[in-house]
């Protein structure tokens, strides 16, 4: 460094102050004009004062961390109903209750947190801990909460309302529920003694269980489509009687919505005649009232169970679903390819189309000739005069 420029000067200043600092007030710079700075005769800053430490119980609070921005703060409650807006297009309002009725759950055990603070802690825990361990749920259960919520997140990192997702690869191993079919000596016992009303003096659950049974026997339908009918949901289009299933959208998936041939052995027993008496806006089932989670068909299902057990139908997995699994299991044995089980049973399968299974009577017919596949040995029902 050249002696003499500016910078030698600023650097020599500095050096003076912290050698007086240090407490040497011998230490001398020359200037370029000849005079020379001694430290003891500048009016430099006197050395700092060095406190104490404060103890860590003495030191004020820290500041609060400043406000979370809205991506931060979006709830569960909020990440939910943003959920159900955007991702659930043609969900039944059923189906939408019972996941409310999960996320209420959730809020009433851990709080209505925002998604930053549910951790992975706090789903394992509520899953395990709270669900299995406290609540005694089923694996099958905890699991149909652990893809709800992880939805919801996936849902919420696609809006950019979240960056993870606690409750992804939260299944634990559950035993798969299957449900066995009725042999006919099932279905003739259920139907020897059944009565068919076809203007009961007072709807109710009773008159129209037989009803209900009938017609799943002979369609499939789950028991909540078939408790959901309307009078005006049986039609006639060109020259088919059949049942519109779900045509609102309340039914659990979209596949749902469809429309299912009348078989013979319905409109034998009755069952348009039955129809007539109702007036056309009238619910098919009037006697029906809401039970568990606002279904119609709690208590059907409730009282179907107490009558096949009466009855000495109690093999175990054996219940009103098994109406669908006797339906799918006879057409496979008929040989009806699986796009038109599924057609009729309302599932979900990518083979069918509008083209095919459109409102048209083409389409119609072919449905026609599967339900009429149907047949079930030794089932003897009251044939009324057309």
């Amino acid at each position: 460094m050249e002696p003499g420029t500016e910078l030698y000067r600023k650097i020599g200043l500095a050096f003076l102050k912290a050698k007086v600092t240090a407490g040497d007030r011998e230490v001398r710079l020359p200037l370029p004009d000849g005079r020379i700075i001694w430290g003891g005769d500048q009016n430099l800053p006197p050395p700092p004062k060095i406190e104490p430490p404060v103890p860590a119980s003495e030191r004020p609070p820290p500041l609060p961390a400043p406000p979370l921005t809205r991506r931060e703060t979006e709830t569960f409650s909020e990440a939910f109903k943003a959920y159900v807006q955007t991702e659930l297009d043609g969900t039944s309002a059923g189906t939408v209750s019972e996941y409310q009725l999960k996320v209420n759950t959730f809020i009433n055990k851990v709080g209505d947190l925002p998604l930053n603070k549910v951790t992975d802690h706090v789903a394992v825990d509520f899953l395990d801990k709270h669900l299995l361990s406290e609540r005694k749920l089923k694996p099958k259960t905890r699991n149909g909460y652990a893809m709800l919520f992880s939805a919801i997140f996936k849902s919420a990192i696609r809006r950019k309302k979240a960056t993870y997702n606690p409750f992804a690869d939260q299944l634990v191993k559950a035993e798969s529920v299957h449900y066995e079919p009725f042999t006919d000596q099932e279905l003739a016992t259920l139907f020897a003694d059944a009565k068919f009303e076809i203007s009961p003096a007072k709807y109710k659950t009773a008159s129209a269980l037989p009803w209900v049974s009938l017609v799943s026997t002979f369609t499939g339908c789950r028991l909540e489509e078939v408790a959901q009918l309307k009078a005006s949901d049986i039609k006639k289009t060109e020259g088919i009687w059949h049942f519109e299933f779900c045509h609102e959208g309340n039914g659990k998936t979209k596949a749902a919505t469809r429309k299912v041939p009348l078989h013979h052995v319905l409109i034998d027993a009755g069952l348009l005649r039955y129809r007539d008496k109702l007036p056309s806006g009238f619910p098919l089932f009037p006697g029906l009232k809401e039970g568990r989670q606002s279904k119609l068909g709690s208590n059907l299902g409730d009282m179907f169970r107490y009558w096949r057990k009466k009855l000495g139908i109690v093999r175990p997995r054996v219940n009103f679903h098994s109406f669908r699994h006797t339906v799918g299991d006879r057409l496979r044995r008929a040989g009806i390819q699986e796009s038109d089980i599924a057609a009729l049973l309302g599932h979900e399968d990518e083979r069918i189309t509008s083209r095919v299974y459109g409102h048209n009577g083409p389409g119609l017919k072919r449905l026609k000739e599967v339900v009429e596949q149907l047949t079930y040995k030794g089932l003897r029902l009251p044939r009324l005069p057309r």
